[in-house]
Protein backbone atom coordinates (compact mmCIF):
# COMPACT_ATOMS: atom_id res chain seq x y z
CA UNK A 1 0.00 0.00 0.00
CA UNK A 2 1.66 3.51 -1.06
CA UNK A 3 0.76 6.25 1.16
CA UNK A 4 1.24 9.61 0.88
CA UNK A 5 0.79 12.24 3.58
CA UNK A 6 1.17 16.06 4.26
CA UNK A 7 2.68 17.95 7.21
CA UNK A 8 -0.58 19.19 7.96
CA UNK A 9 -2.43 15.79 8.01
CA UNK A 10 0.21 14.20 10.12
CA UNK A 11 0.39 17.36 12.76
CA UNK A 12 -3.84 16.78 13.04
CA UNK A 13 -3.02 13.05 13.71
CA UNK A 14 -0.59 13.71 16.05
CA UNK A 15 -2.91 16.19 18.03
CA UNK A 16 -5.57 13.05 17.97
CA UNK A 17 -2.94 10.72 19.34
CA UNK A 18 -2.15 12.73 21.96
CA UNK A 19 -5.96 13.86 23.32
CA UNK A 20 -6.45 10.15 22.90
CA UNK A 21 -2.97 9.54 25.34
CA UNK A 22 -4.63 12.18 27.68
CA UNK A 23 -8.23 11.13 27.58
CA UNK A 24 -7.63 7.21 27.71
CA UNK A 25 -4.25 6.50 28.91
CA UNK A 26 -4.95 2.93 29.46
CA UNK A 27 -5.80 2.02 25.69
CA UNK A 28 -3.13 4.26 24.61
CA UNK A 29 -0.70 2.13 26.85
CA UNK A 30 -2.39 -1.21 25.16
CA UNK A 31 -1.80 0.41 21.95
CA UNK A 32 1.54 1.24 22.76
CA UNK A 33 2.00 -2.44 23.52
CA UNK A 34 0.62 -3.84 20.34
CA UNK A 35 2.95 -1.28 18.55
CA UNK A 36 6.10 -2.69 20.04
CA UNK A 37 4.76 -6.33 19.75
CA UNK A 38 4.60 -5.50 16.28
CA UNK A 39 7.81 -4.07 15.59
CA UNK A 40 9.49 -7.01 17.81
CA UNK A 41 7.74 -9.42 15.99
CA UNK A 42 8.45 -7.63 12.52
CA UNK A 43 5.22 -8.05 11.14
CA UNK A 44 3.31 -5.09 9.37
CA UNK A 45 1.43 -2.89 10.52
CA UNK A 46 -1.19 -2.61 7.81
CA UNK A 47 -1.53 -6.56 9.64
CA UNK A 48 -2.05 -5.00 12.94
CA UNK A 49 -4.74 -2.08 11.35
CA UNK A 50 -6.63 -5.12 9.21
CA UNK A 51 -6.55 -6.85 12.56
CA UNK A 52 -7.83 -3.99 14.65
CA UNK A 53 -10.44 -2.67 11.96
CA UNK A 54 -11.75 -6.49 11.47
CA UNK A 55 -10.25 -6.00 7.36
CA UNK A 56 -8.47 -9.34 5.17
CA UNK A 57 -5.39 -8.74 5.62
CA UNK A 58 -3.96 -10.10 2.44
CA UNK A 59 -0.75 -10.09 1.28
CA UNK A 60 0.19 -8.70 5.00
CA UNK A 61 -0.54 -11.80 6.63
CA UNK A 62 3.26 -13.27 7.83
CA UNK A 63 3.11 -16.28 6.33
CA UNK A 64 6.15 -17.10 7.56
CA UNK A 65 5.53 -17.03 11.44
CA UNK A 66 4.82 -20.06 13.67
CA UNK A 67 1.38 -19.75 14.12
CA UNK A 68 1.18 -20.03 18.03
CA UNK A 69 2.92 -16.76 17.33
CA UNK A 70 0.13 -15.26 15.20
CA UNK A 71 -2.61 -16.66 17.45
CA UNK A 72 -0.48 -14.68 20.49
CA UNK A 73 -0.34 -11.65 18.42
CA UNK A 74 -3.99 -11.87 17.75
CA UNK A 75 -4.78 -12.34 21.01
CA UNK A 76 -3.46 -9.14 21.90
CA UNK A 77 -5.23 -7.45 19.41
CA UNK A 78 -8.24 -8.58 20.67
CA UNK A 79 -7.24 -7.18 24.16
CA UNK A 80 -6.95 -4.26 22.35
CA UNK A 81 -10.36 -4.21 20.90
CA UNK A 82 -11.97 -5.63 23.85
CA UNK A 83 -11.17 -2.13 25.97
CA UNK A 84 -14.17 -0.53 26.54
CA UNK A 85 -12.87 2.94 24.98
CA UNK A 86 -11.38 1.04 21.85
CA UNK A 87 -14.02 2.95 19.77
CA UNK A 88 -12.02 6.14 19.81
CA UNK A 89 -8.79 4.27 18.59
CA UNK A 90 -10.45 2.82 15.71
CA UNK A 91 -12.07 6.05 14.62
CA UNK A 92 -8.50 7.56 14.33
CA UNK A 93 -7.51 4.35 12.64
CA UNK A 94 -10.38 4.41 10.29
CA UNK A 95 -10.11 8.59 9.96
CA UNK A 96 -6.30 8.15 8.97
CA UNK A 97 -5.87 4.33 7.12
CA UNK A 98 -4.80 6.29 4.19
CA UNK A 99 -2.26 8.04 6.46
CA UNK A 100 -0.93 4.22 6.67
CA UNK A 101 -0.92 2.06 9.83
CA UNK A 102 3.13 2.17 10.11
CA UNK A 103 2.61 6.15 9.82
CA UNK A 104 0.27 6.19 12.89
CA UNK A 105 1.93 3.71 14.57
CA UNK A 106 5.84 6.10 14.30
CA UNK A 107 3.43 8.96 15.65
CA UNK A 108 2.34 7.05 18.57
CA UNK A 109 6.10 6.48 19.32
CA UNK A 110 6.89 9.70 19.52
CA UNK A 111 8.29 10.08 15.80
CA UNK A 112 8.25 13.78 14.67
CA UNK A 113 5.67 14.54 11.62
CA UNK A 114 8.48 16.18 9.54
CA UNK A 115 10.23 12.99 9.53
CA UNK A 116 6.85 11.13 8.04
CA UNK A 117 5.88 13.55 5.04
CA UNK A 118 5.72 11.67 2.15
CA UNK A 119 5.36 8.86 0.17
CA UNK A 120 6.00 5.21 1.98
CA UNK A 121 4.84 1.74 1.27
CA UNK A 122 3.74 -0.79 3.59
Amino acid sequence: MVAISSIEQLKTLQADLEKLKEVHPGLFTQWIHLVNLTRQLQFKHHFMGSLLLDEEPGRYFPTSAKKSVILLYQKEAEKLKDDPDFPELKRILSHYHDTGFSKISRLSLGHPPESLVGVSIA
